[in-house]
């Protein structure tokens, strides 16, 4: 298919069996139902390839070189899984947004920047030889849904130095949103070898951002493969699962070893019985310093086991008369 035409609108299915040729900016929109299939891929030079689809779409392989005249980026909107049977290769960026799994797994070449959004509950996987996590939507330059987020993000790549990391947290946002459990919220997947992420020498400024307070997972994860730098808030706490373990991969957030189940759990508990004994404690002083001043104002009907009782103001119980006394911390009945 030769496309010389700048959209290609339906309201049933698309189906282009042979590979796609832009010569122009291509905007696939699958308007009310259906979808979209590009089972021969499509390929541009610096042309820009838009699809808005109803339903799930499977990609094929495309491919979109980044020239001069034009960005070569591909946007996707559906309302379904996204998912691939070929390669991306993609010169500009790539955004795609999804209400059901985004699962690009294919080692995709990706020149540019990459913003992914899963729906609900669902999954991101994507597996490319550079990630850059994005900032900006490249169709219209804004910058909402933007970065990669999804309950649970899978990054895969051939080294630690495919992911693009920019100092502090100016890079693009990863957000794992799975609450913590033996299921992993965020998986980093990359070969032996160079498996550093973020900046060695910046360790607590440059790194990936992610936000996720739940557990972090590696693969490639043998000691010496290089220590994986996570950046981000500190009131939300990553836990990576062999931390502190001496024949596993570092993984540091914020320039310190993230912490681990076990020991978050120990953590919890120690402070659980500090905050018991403190209250303890607290509660027991009360109860003398007010027995003290109330039995000072002759208010408490009983001072323990064995002792006089002192009913109201009216001095001892029981007793007929009473001038009560009280002098040198002793209480006088005559």
């Amino acid at each position: 298919t030769d496309v010389r035409t700048d959209s290609a609108a339906n309201t049933g299915d698309q189906t282009y069996s042979g590979a796609v040729t832009l010569n122009d900016n291509l905007n696939l929109l699958a308007t009310t139902a259906g979808t979209i299939a590009l089972n021969g891929g499509g390929s541009a030079a610096g042309k820009n390839l838009t699809i808005r689809v109803p339903g799930a779409i499977t990609l094929g392989a495309i491919t979109l070189t980044k020239t001069i005249a034009g960005t070569g980026y591909l946007d996707v909107t559906a309302g379904g899984a996204i998912t691939q049977t070929g390669l991306l290769t993609i010169g500009g960026d790539l955004w795609a947004m999804s209400s059901g799994n985004i699962l690009l797994t294919s080692l995709n070449a990706l020149s540019g920047t990459v913003s992914l959004t899963a729906g609900a509950s669902s999954q991101v996987w994507l597996n490319a030889t550079r990630i850059e996590v994005g900032l900006v939507r490249p169709s219209d330059l804004t910058t909402t849904n933007v970065g990669i987020t999804a309950a649970n993000v899978t990054l895969e790549a051939p080294s630690g130095g495919a992911f693009i990391t920019a100092a502090g947290t100016a890079g693009g946002l990863v957000t794992a949103t799975a609450p913590f459990s033996t299921t992993a919220a965020l998986t980093i997947r990359t070969l032996p070898g160079n498996g550093v992420i973020g900046d060695v020498a910046f360790p607590v400024t440059q790194g990936l951002n992610v936000r996720t307070s739940g557990l972090v997972q590696v693969f490639g994860d043998g000691l010496g493969t290089g220590t994986i730098h996570l950046v981000g808030d500190d009131a939300v706490q990553p836990k990576y699962e062999f931390s502190g373990d001496p024949l596993r991969r570092s993984v540091k957030y914020n320039g310190v070893e993230a912490t681990n189940a076990q020991l978050t759990g120990a953590l919890d508990a120690a402070y659980l019985d500090i905050r018991n004994a403190t209250i303890e404690i607290r509660e027991s002083g009360f109860a003398k310093e007010n027995a003290n001043k109330v039995l000072r104002r002759g208010v408490v009907t009983s001072a323990g086991p064995g002792q006089p009782a002192v009913d109201d103001s009216t001095g001892i119980a029981g007793a007929g008369v009473c001038d009560g006394n009280f002098t040198d911390g002793s209480l006088t009945c005559q």
